[in-house]
């Protein structure tokens, strides 16, 4: 049996004991989520089961992974009273985009329209503007995300706090030494990353400037400073590795500054531009759903520009463009291209784009991943500025062999612009051949600078 054959199943087993619920495959968790009747949602994370699947060397051992999938979806809803919970619940750290597309994926699952506006989303707060936090029932085979939280005889706010005690309560390890000043979380459970929020537990590591922690799965928490170049890099080398586990969370860091979190820039040149790369590799994917989600929805009456992804030097990097003319909706991306009518391009980092053209751009509330609105196109002395801040892209058998190999990246969307045009352009056709013509113009570009679009 197949990973892919393996989900199909089990979402089939879950379907089967929950006939009631809209239970649908969340391919990039690899797990099956289900919401009951009143909005209860729950989540089989299916990485475990699947490595169990895979190492049973009897028929009986994989029958009884199946069986265990079912015996989840048969627990049924608990009764216990508020006091008996209390000890249970438990804060939670997931990316934003795991609550922004989960509501649209479990749509998809209900036909019915009145159920499908039934559904709700675990409440949450946003944190360093990529995660968001959540509340956890921690029972001991299973956790779950609370939708309705009226049942109980207390706010979310104050829920909140005693999840937060309970976390504290759990938090006598400290942290381990992997190499020099670099740290790992030395804690025997599931909710590393959550210990980022203990803000107090974070300033007494000794680091040089302030905490930057890196939160690649549920069981470990990487601590290193925001100075520290020499360890920086080993940082990001740990993340890589868990990168290729099961259950990955993020792959960029976030730095406690001035007592809040916020994602974590760099403070070099070389440090930036790889944060900035990770950081925008990562949305792709999420930006390429939004922009998918617009079309469903019929929504012609923005324009929401697409990723493409180039490879420079090696390594593979996102870029948008931004059409004379155009109104538009840009995502953020680590290149952008601005192109005149005349097809005069400046391709600039979008640090400098917004250092440049900031005041142009206006981030659009209440929308992620983040976008940002434009319509007044650049003056004539601001394309000036760009094309003196112009990135220079690297012919990939430049690539200094000194260099490792590049890692395998994440699929970007293959092609810019083309896979929906009649919904996601204006259809003004005026329009449409201008942005087409534009697109065309950077993809020149790019070929006769040597790199390869993805």
């Amino acid at each position: 049996m197949t990973r892919d054959e393996f989900a199909a199943q089990a979402l089939e087993i879950i379907k089967r004991e929950r006939p009631l619920d809209a239970s649908v495959f969340d391919e990039e968790a690899f797990s099956v989520v289900s919401v009951d009747p009143a909005g209860q949602s729950r989540t089989a994370f299916l990485h475990n089961m699947w490595t169990e699947y895979q190492a049973a060397d009897t028929d009986e051992g994989r029958e009884g992974v199946l069986r265990r999938i079912a015996h989840f979806a048969k627990v049924s809803d608990t009764e216990e009273t508020f006091n008996e919970l209390r000890p249970l619940f438990m804060p939670r750290i997931r990316p934003r985009a795991y609550f922004t597309n989960l509501l649209p994926t479990l749509q998809k699952g209900v036909g019915d329209k009145a159920k499908k506006k039934e559904l709700r989303l675990p409440p949450y707060r946003v944190l360093a503007e990529h995660l968001a936090l959540c509340l956890a029932v921690d029972y001991p085979d299973r956790v779950e995300y609370p939708t309705d939280l009226t049942k109980y005889p207390a706010s979310f706010d104050e829920l909140f706090d005693i999840a937060l005690s309970n976390l504290k309560s759990k938090t006598a390890a400290q942290f381990g030494v992997v190499d020099g000043r670099l740290y790992i979380s030395a804690f025997d459970d599931e909710f590393s990353p959550e210990r980022m929020i203990l803000k107090d537990l974070m300033l007494k590591i000794q680091v040089r400037g302030d905490p930057v922690v890196f939160i690649p799965n549920n069981k470990n928490l990487i601590v290193v400073g925001a100075d520290d170049e020499e360890f920086l890099p080993h940082a990001l080398a740990l993340v890589d590795k868990f990168e290729e586990e099961p259950r990955f969370l993020v792959p960029m860091g976030f730095v406690l500054s001035d007592g809040e979190w916020k994602v974590f820039e760099g403070n070099t040149p070389p440090m930036r531009d790889e944060m900035s790369r990770r950081l925008t590799h990562y949305l792709a994917g999420d930006y390429s759903e939004q922009k998918q989600a617009a079309a469903d929805d019929d929504d012609e009456t923005r324009f929401f520009s697409t990723v493409m992804g180039l490879e420079s030097g090696g390594k593979t990097y996102t870029m948008c463009s931004w059409t004379e003319t155009q109104e538009a909706l840009l995502p953020q991306t680590h290149l952008i291209a601005v192109v005149k009518l005349s097809t005069e391009i400046a391709m600039v980092r979008w640090r400098d784009f917004i250092e440049v053209c900031g005041h142009r751009a206006s981030k659009v509330p209440d929308l992620y991943p983040p976008r940002w609105e434009v319509k007044d196109f650049v003056s004539e002395a601001e394309f000036a500025e760009l094309k003196k801040r112009e990135f220079v892209v690297e012919k990939k058998s430049e690539a200094h062999p000194s260099e490792p190999p590049p890692k395998s990246d994440p699929p970007l969307p293959p092609k810019p612009e083309s896979s929906h045009p009649d919904t996601a352009i204006k259809s003004n056709s005026s329009v449409r051949v201008v942005v087409y013509l534009a697109l065309l113009a950077v993809v020149l570009y790019l070929i006769a600078r040597g790199c390869n679009l993805r």
